[in-house]
């Protein structure tokens, strides 16, 4: 049965099961993992010595792992993103060619606009028909001053 322990331990090795190895274990797991037992340990090698090595390249492992898995989220919120905005470019490209559509279906569309534009050039030049009166009064009293002012010019 211990046999059989220790392999499903190497299989699934973590922080959390690390500790069931025995020293024999712990430095073939180490070695497995391509790491000269002699040089990465300084001083007496040992189980506590082994255990505490173990546990770093734990660590190790752990972090990239939660690295690659922020990673891989990262880019799927972009890719999200990214369909999100083709998706709103594709509605927007679907709602002008159906606007589009429906001013050709319609006769009368670009005459009438033809129309509104002719009105719209016309307006700057008309005077607007909300005017006051004063207003009206006020702008020929200029026209009679600057008439008198100019006739006092010519005749002197």
């Amino acid at each position: 049965k211990k046999m059989e322990t220790t392999n499903s331990a190497k299989q699934n090795l973590n922080i959390g099961n690390v500790h069931e190895l025995s020293t024999y274990e712990l430095r073939q797991e180490i070695t497995r993992r391509g790491v000269d037992v002699e040089q990465a340990i300084q001083g007496a090698i040992n189980y506590d010595s082994l255990l505490k090595f173990m546990v770093q390249l734990l660590v190790k492992d752990q972090e990239e792992i939660q690295k690659e898995k922020h990673e891989k989220e990262i880019e799927a919120v972009e890719e999200t993103l990214q369909e999100r905005l083709l998706r709103q470019k594709e509605e927007r490209k679907r709602a002008a060619i159906e606007r589009s559509h429906n001013r050709q279906k319609d006769a009368n569309y670009f005459s009438q606009k033809k129309d509104a534009n002719v009105m719209v050039q016309r307006d700057p030049d008309e005077k607007p028909a909300t005017e006051d009166s004063e207003t009206e009064s006020d702008t020929s009293h200029n026209d009679s001053m600057n008439k008198q002012s100019r006739f006092k010019i010519h005749v002197r």
